[in-house]
């Protein structure tokens, strides 16, 4: 990534996050109605477990990297 390119990156990430917060009380109050607070619970949960897993899915991918340019340098 390119040192111009990271403000841009930057902008898009805090607008989606705008989105996010403006869209997610109203999908939550949504979703409690649906299938109550257990559900919406375990929604939390699963989501919170996958993101977990993409996490260190990706921990290891870039740890081999990062290790690699360590030895170049």
């Amino acid at each position: 990534m390119q040192n111009d390119e990271v403000s841009s990156y930057q902008s898009i990430h805090l607008s989606l996050t705008g989105v996010r917060g403006v869209f997610s009380p109203l999908v939550g109050v949504l979703f409690y109605e649906l299938i109550g607070f257990s559900g919406v619970f375990g929604m939390a949960v699963a989501s919170l477990a996958i993101a977990v897993l993409v996490m260190f899915n990706s921990m290891k991918k870039h740890k081999l990297r990062l290790i690699q340019t360590d030895k170049i340098s």
